[in-house]
């Protein structure tokens, strides 16, 4: 009965674990509100901005195991439609943030296209030539995206008639908007949809030869994962009020791979970890923007080969392997007791 079910039901501790770290995680947000200079509620801002996005990238990765640098270029894309349609056409917030989610939506169908091919770091490749060619294409629409230079948004942004002056409210919107997306993937990886994403990336072959539909799978989580980017690229361009090309480029590419890796992409609360040591370290150590860059790009080659699941990969580990000591001291002290042998 239940194993027909579209819905996983979890486990008990599998619930309040994930209900303490969302605890935790509004926890810190309203401490920054509360207590935080206006520079370190713009980063948080920043932050949330970042994990939205990532976290459509954690579920395509961890899910489907397919790494995608065209992320940037969605994210760029959901951007650059916020930026047009409120500032040329005065679009309403709200209709706008459903505009970039779409479009976002469509260019990962578009970056799903070199995974019917390619596999690996050949994807990885692929789709960052994608972002590229998304960049260019930006700088050569002259005035339309602001070319080179990017453009202004002047318009304050207002949702549902509620206008968005300060940097806590900035900071209260996107934290608030950041933990619906950290539900909305923690109750998706529990679907029939999430099972059987997992099951291509295990096996694809087996998959394709029980009856599943492996591509449009992947196509699915491609448009989910750009979906969730070009949402978070339209609250960026709210928040930031200025765009450029360079924005959404191997910086952006980089940076938005690295927050998943670090974070580790099986667990939702990854991307948080990530885009907190991300986007607060450089400010902590004061980095230039050039090493800044050159730090992520030795980073993200450093978590690839020694960290492969991420912090919060490394953390499930040390748990499994506490659980299974604990377990092994547990039944050498029932022997004991009960007079049995213990070798």
């Amino acid at each position: 009965m239940f194993a027909s079910a579209r819905l996983r039901l979890p486990h008990l501790p599998s619930v309040l674990l994930t209900f303490l770290a969302v605890m935790l995680i509004v926890a810190f947000f309203a401490g920054i509100g509360a207590f935080a200079t206006e520079r370190t509620k713009s980063l948080a801002t920043t932050m949330a901005i970042f994990v939205i996005a990532c976290n459509g990238l954690a579920f395509l990765y961890g899910r489907s195991g397919l790494l995608s640098m065209a992320h940037a270029g969605a994210w760029g894309l959901g951007a650059y439609a916020a930026g047009i349609a409120s500032e040329d056409y005065n679009v309403p917030m709200l209709p706008v943030l459903g505009i970039s989610l779409m479009l976002g939506a469509a260019f990962g169908l578009l970056s799903a296209l070199p995974s019917l091919r390619a596999r690996g770091h050949y994807l990885l490749i692929v789709t960052f030539i994608i972002t590229v060619l998304f960049t260019i294409t930006v700088k050569n629409l002259g005035d339309f995206t602001g070319a080179h230079n990017g453009f202004l948004v002047l318009e304050r942004p207002s949702l549902l008639g509620w206008r968005l002056d300060s940097t806590n409210e900035f900071l209260g919107l996107y934290s608030s908007l950041m933990g619906v997306s950290i539900i909305a993937f923690w109750l998706l990886n529990r679907t029939r949809f999430g099972r059987l994403l997992v099951v291509i990336k295990e096996n694809e072959d087996l998959a394709r030869s029980l009856g599943i539909a492996t591509m449009r799978m992947k196509f699915i989580a491609f448009a989910i994962s750009g979906a969730f980017a070009g949402l978070s690229g339209a609250l960026l361009t709210f928040h930031l009020r200025f765009l450029a090309p360079d924005f959404f480029g191997l910086d952006a590419a980089i940076q938005l791979t690295l927050i998943v890796l670090i974070g580790g992409a099986m667990n939702v609360t990854g991307p948080f970890f990530g885009a907190m040591l991300v986007v607060f370290l450089p400010e902590l150590l004061s980095f230039s923007p050039n090493t800044n860059t050159g730090v992520n790009g030795v980073l993200l080659i450093a978590i690839m080969l020694a960290m492969p699941f991420g912090m919060t990969g490394v953390v499930g580990q040390i748990r499994s392997e506490g659980r299974r000591l604990w377990e092994r001291l547990r039944g050498t002290g029932s022997s004991t007791l009960s007079g049995e042998p213990t070798h």
